[in-house]
């Protein structure tokens, strides 16, 4: 009985100690949003389009991408940019969703020698940085767009099958 206890409990310790030692598998994919309808990621995007004309000037702004635009929304947003006329500069290999989230947050902020936070307006070659995020519950949506010192955030939802926004364009800027 003492020996079947004995096994018992060395089978339980090895048990916990592999528990421990297996590393979580991280993510390989880049960032996608896969159960989002078409129709909202294209009324988003052009809502978006819209709004970013609304305070740039398409022919005379140049924004780069501050992450892969992999996802749908991604290149349908980067589609309409482009048709609105406004050069945009894609980023590198695809990430992992981790990095992606990662890369927007160290993007947004930017600490300046003296110790100060502050916001990059412009990279080194006069391109806006730009990131976006559309994110989703159920029928409600919410896009968040960070092009240099600006954030602009707006939710919608879907009312009798039509993507309408739930209120007005949020924007924030950084000091």
């Amino acid at each position: 009985m003492k020996r079947i206890t004995f096994y018992v409990l060395i089978l339980i310790i090895f048990s916990i100690l592999a528990g421990c030692a297996a590393k979580p598998k991280q993510p390989s994919h880049a960032y996608h949003i896969t159960d989002i309808s078409q129709d909202v990621v294209i009324a988003v995007a052009n809502d978006a389009v819209t709004q970013m004309s609304v305070l740039f000037a398409p022919e005379k702004t140049k924004l780069a991408l501050a992450h892969p635009a992999t996802d749908q929304f991604g290149l349908a947003f980067i589609d309409r940019l482009r048709e609105k006329r406004f050069t945009v500069k894609e980023h590198g290999p695809a990430q992992s969703l981790d990095q992606v989230l990662l890369d927007h947050r160290e993007h947004e902020k930017h600490t300046h020698a003296d110790g100060t936070d502050l916001i990059k307006l412009e990279e080194p070659d006069n391109a806006v940085p730009l990131s976006y995020l559309l994110d989703h519950a159920e029928e409600n949506y919410h896009v968040k767009l960070t092009a240099g010192n600006l954030q602009l955030m707006r939710t919608y939802s879907v009312q009798g099958g039509e993507v309408r926004p739930s209120g007005h364009w949020v924007r924030q800027e950084s000091k």
